[in-house]
């Protein structure tokens, strides 16, 4: 059937064959870390989305950010690298501290964010400093004022 002459009826190529049979204009099947990585990014910006929703006060440092980092006038980031960055400067003004977990769910406390990395943050936990890697952080959240 796949070897036999073209005729005007549709013969229900898969994909492999319908590259073979030399049809363009197809990309390439996706693999799964491409497919991860565009859920990853989606909810990130998501997530982003509803920060600056929450406090329109962050909207012009998003907009800075994906400005130079995502247009490629400097190092390309991810919008995942850009939340992460975001919710580490968040950390950073904060006046009560803030927790991060890990993935493994042990919880940090601090008040002081010493440095804000690409792939990671160093902060003070315990008065001495720890470096948190981007894929150990599960979250980086605010703590709420003691009323």
């Amino acid at each position: 059937m796949a070897n036999d002459d073209p005729t005007s009826l549709r013969m229900l190529f898969g994909y492999e064959q319908a590259r073979n049979a030399g049809v363009v204009g197809f990309s390439g099947t996706r693999t799964a870390w491409s497919m991860d990585f565009d859920l990853k990014e989606s909810k990130a910006r998501k997530e982003i989305r509803a920060l600056v929703e929450r406090n329109t006060l962050l909207e012009a440092r998003v907009r800075q950010l994906i400005r130079e980092h995502a247009t490629g006038e400097s190092d390309w980031w991810s919008a995942q690298v850009i939340l992460f960055v975001l919710k580490c400067e968040m950390a950073a003004r904060s006046t009560t501290g803030f927790t991060v977990i890990g993935h493994d769910g042990k919880s940090y406390k601090s008040n002081k964010v010493e440095r804000i990395y690409t792939d990671g943050l160093s902060i003070i936990h315990e008065g001495k400093p720890l470096m948190l890697y981007i894929h150990y952080v599960k979250s980086i959240d605010v703590n709420p004022p003691n009323d």
